[in-house]
């Protein structure tokens, strides 16, 4: 957390850092993140945010920061408030378990087609070591397109069929394109196994609502045919004493 001065001087931090005490306009911070979130904040006078890169006066190989002017009573802009984000929640919301029980490879990526986050990527996999390993591929721009969307592709190293879904999320001025990747025969797996529970479930309730059904209908049956007799006994006999009566309650 920053406290910088409407001259653009870092006259607080948490972490003491050898950013404390710089000014933004400075050899050392100049066109940094922080640099980026005040003169965003300062010019649109609304939270700025900026993209995920390296901060190294920090010594931060991923960071962003989130800024807002403070103001005094009469509007003046007199510093900037400034955060800076610490990329381990977004890793932790991008791994959540949706319950679905596929492994599956999350990513999030920068407008520019790089890899800020991945979630699930084996070690060895190029996509773990090459930020910027989608840039110029199909799915790559399709992600960061700002549609959402799904596709099946052919992995370019693996040759596995999997399923991409995509999507963009727009935060403070910043796009965020979250990629995810399935297996597409281990989704399959899943979708036949949930076809088979559905229609072994609707054959069980076909057959319970067959048995309730026939129970119904036997219960309105029965004595309207023992009215039915009763009248033709009443029919052949002509005895006014024929009581066709029934226990049914309705």
């Amino acid at each position: 957390m920053f406290l910088v001065s409407a001259e653009g001087d870092i006259i607080y931090s948490v972490l003491k850092e050898d950013d404390f005490g710089e000014n933004v306009s400075s050899s050392a911070l100049r066109g940094t993140g922080i640099a980026q979130a005040v003169a965003r904040a300062n010019e649109s006078g609304e939270i700025s945010m900026t993209d995920f890169e390296e901060y190294k006066v920090g010594n931060d190989p991923l960071t962003a920061f989130s800024a807002i002017a403070v103001q005094d009573k009469y509007d003046n802009i007199i510093g900037t408030f400034v955060l800076q984000l610490d990329p381990q929640p977004f890793v932790e919301a991008l791994g959540e378990d949706t319950g679905m029980g596929i492994d599956r490879e999350a990513f999030i990526l920068g407008s520019d087609q790089t890899i800020w986050f991945s979630v699930g990527v084996d070690a060895d996999a190029p996509e773990a070591n090459n930020p910027e390993y989608f840039q110029g591929t199909e799915v790559g721009m399709h992600a960061t397109s700002g549609n959402r969307g799904v596709d099946i592709i052919d992995h370019p190293d693996t040759g596995e069929v999997v399923i991409a879904a995509y999507g963009t999320i727009e935060h403070h001025g910043v796009d965020m394109s979250l990629m995810w990747h399935v297996d597409y025969y281990e989704a399959m797996a899943a979708l036949t196994a949930l076809r088979n529970k559905v229609v072994l479930e609707s054959m069980i309730t076909l057959m319970v609502v067959t048995a309730l059904g026939f129970l119904i209908a036997r219960s309105i049956s029965r004595p309207l045919q023992d009215l039915q007799q009763g009248l033709q006994r009443f029919v052949k006999t002509g005895d006014l004493t024929i009581r066709v009566g029934t226990d049914v309650g309705d």
